[in-house]
């Protein structure tokens, strides 16, 4: 079963940008996430980094359906992101704003 991982420059960080990676093994992620983002977030393959998603199950709808029912590896570079903040590790609500940037509106919106 593949798992997921975000892929970054660790020297920018992932907030600077980030991939979604679904693979089996972390070395694999930085292999396969590395020769999609070359150049994109980092020019240097020791700088590529890879951490393990848990408990966002909701990721998996922006993975290839075809190639995660066939157990393939890949790389997801577009990632359905937040329209305020861009970020992509939260949910994103039908507003297209993630919970943190959602409940930011409300307070202003209540204030």
């Amino acid at each position: 079963m593949l798992k997921m991982y975000m892929g970054y420059s660790a020297g920018a960080g992932s907030s600077e940008g980030a991939a979604l990676i679904f693979a089996h093994k972390a070395r694999e992620a930085k292999e396969i996430g590395w020769k999609e983002t070359s150049g994109i977030f980092t020019e240097e393959y020791i700088d590529f980094a890879v951490r393990i998603i848990r408990g966002h199950e909701w990721l998996y709808k922006e993975a290839d359906q075809e190639k995660l029912a066939n157990d393939i590896p890949h790389v997801v570079i577009d990632v359905h992101s937040c329209s305020k903040c861009e970020m992509w590790g939260d949910e994103i609500l039908k507003n297209g704003l993630c919970e943190s940037c959602n409940n930011d509106v409300q307070e202003v919106n209540h204030d």
